[in-house]
């Protein structure tokens, strides 16, 4: 609807007045990977919540049983695939440590 008003444009020209620098358009840019945030920081959140970390006695080890638990219910696969997957594919929560 901005857009076909023309507002969308008049928005733009507003905003790069205050901006030093070049800009890019979107037709320019390929995405070619993102990682995947939203399921693994579920999974964190449940896993914190439950207490799974300090049962599972912190550190590396809790951190493999974690990968392996978020792999199994975001991306199944085999488990040679999970520090792989963790370390490119996902976001892993704050403190976590790959394995490998």
């Amino acid at each position: 609807m901005l857009r076909d008003t023309g507002q969308l444009e008049r928005i733009i020209a507003a905003l790069q007045r205050h901006v030093a620098g070049d800009w890019v358009h979107s037709d320019d840019l390929e995405a070619v990977d993102a990682r995947s945030v939203g399921a693994v920081a579920a999974v964190g959140a449940y896993w914190a919540r439950l207490g799974l970390g300090a049962h599972f006695g912190g550190g590396p080890e809790a951190d493999a049983v974690f990968a392996m638990v978020a792999n199994r219910l975001c991306d199944p696969a085999s488990k040679r695939r999970v520090p792989e997957w963790a370390a490119t594919d996902v976001v892993a929560p704050v403190g976590f440590s790959h394995p490998g």
